[in-house]
């Protein structure tokens, strides 16, 4: 029997989520923190809650240059994520146009950024394009939740999907046209498991694919 996009996403839920303390639970309370139009006066608070986040989405583990950092590294990246510049982006849970476009400034802007930081303490990384499409997605997905989190079970979904596995406006568009066939589903899902957007539950889909 071929499983689709609800037992993904419904066994993701009921096997990952379950838990109020679990590690996947991050996810939750990061996004509707910044969903919930958040005092932006308390940057310190955002950029805590959006470091806890990633520790439990595993950005801090191993050789990670977070690790030499402390919490407060991810205040200029959220300044640039609430920047009017990319106001439009918070509007939307699916993109389209010229607002893909948008997203992929937004992307290398916040690469630039956490270049510069990696580039402190090594080096010899000496291009932005060697910060991981990982982590970005993980803070737009915690942020924003308008882009699938890149990490590699996602790619091997997208790969089995026969989706570009690269985080590009083509890949995105790839994303938004699986969306809208099967946007019944999705929808169903999203109206189900409310606080997921449409964006997350493609995570999920890919993800439990995946692996």
């Amino acid at each position: 029997m071929k499983r689709g996009i609800t037992y993904y996403v419904s066994t993701f839920i009921k096997d990952e989520c379950n838990s109020p303390d679990g590690r996947y639970k991050s996810w939750e309370f990061c996004y509707q923190f910044f969903s919930k139009k958040f005092d932006k006066r308390d940057w310190d608070k955002a950029a805590l809650m959006l470091a806890f986040y990633l520790a439990s989405w595993g950005m801090y583990r191993g050789s990670s240059f977070l690790l030499q950092y402390t919490y407060t590294i991810h205040i200029p990246a959220l300044k640039i994520i609430f920047s009017s510049k990319y106001k439009q982006l918070h509007d939307s849970q699916i993109l389209d146009g010229p607002k893909i476009d948008l997203l992929f400034q937004l992307i290398q802007d916040l690469k630039s950024y956490y270049f510069t930081k990696q580039h402190q303490i090594r080096p010899n990384i000496t291009d932005s394009a060697l910060v991981s499409d990982t982590l970005i997605s993980k803070i737009l997905m915690g942020v924003l939740g308008n882009i699938p989190a890149y990490d590699r079970f996602v790619k091997a979904g997208l790969k089995k999907s026969h989706l570009l596995q690269t985080m590009s406006p083509k890949g995105y568009q790839q994303l938004c046209d699986f969306y809208k066939q099967n946007q019944k589903e999705i929808d169903t899902l999203h109206k189900t498991y409310h606080i997921y957007p449409p964006m997350k539950i493609l995570d999920m889909y890919f993800w439990g694919l995946g692996q």
